[in-house]
């Protein structure tokens, strides 16, 4: 393929949208439930396992190159304050410029879930429910067809300047 035409809404029209890695990750944790006040040590608490999860991911941001981005939601913490939760989940998206920079953040993040299992004593289930998308590589050639053409029909462009900043 030489060649992908991509339209995606926006407030403005931009012949060039950066365009990076995405990796989706469902993050499981599975523990034991138990009464919180009367046997709070026969749990193994699971929200505790998603909370240092999404602390550790927090952390690694220190370590993590300008461009990368991790965003996450915890989906399910317990059912009752009372109730030691046995089970736990999260959602994050994980985003890089490149393949190979989307590899190696999902080697860290992956890390960083599977510590927050080992620390509480839960299993841990990682799973993605789409396929990975992989970075556009933008065409000049094509994108200054476009803006010319769109010039011509009344379309108003964003510099790529502009672009680039509003991501950053």
């Amino acid at each position: 393929m030489d060649v992908v035409f991509m339209a995606h809404p926006a407030q403005d029209d931009a012949a060039f949208l950066p365009d990076v890695a995405v990796h989706d990750v469902t993050v499981k944790y599975y523990g034991k439930a138990s009464h919180a006040a009367a046997y709070p040590w026969e749990g193994i608490n699971a929200l505790d396992a998603a909370i240092l999860a999404y602390n550790n991911i927090s952390v690694l941001r220190q370590q993590m190159k300008p461009s990368w981005r991790v965003h996450g939601v915890i989906k399910h913490g317990g059912v009752k304050p009372n109730i030691i939760p046995s089970y736990s989940e999260l959602e994050f998206y994980l985003r890089a410029p490149s393949r190979k920079d989307l590899a190696e953040l999902q080697e860290k993040a992956s890390a960083c879930f599977h510590a927050a299992a080992t620390s509480t004593g839960c299993k841990v289930e990682l799973c993605s429910l789409t396929h990975d998308y992989y970075n556009v590589l933008p065409n000049k050639t094509l994108a200054k067809a476009y803006t010319e053409n769109g010039k011509q029909l009344g379309m108003q462009f964003t510099s790529n300047e502009q672009v680039l900043n509003a991501v950053r």
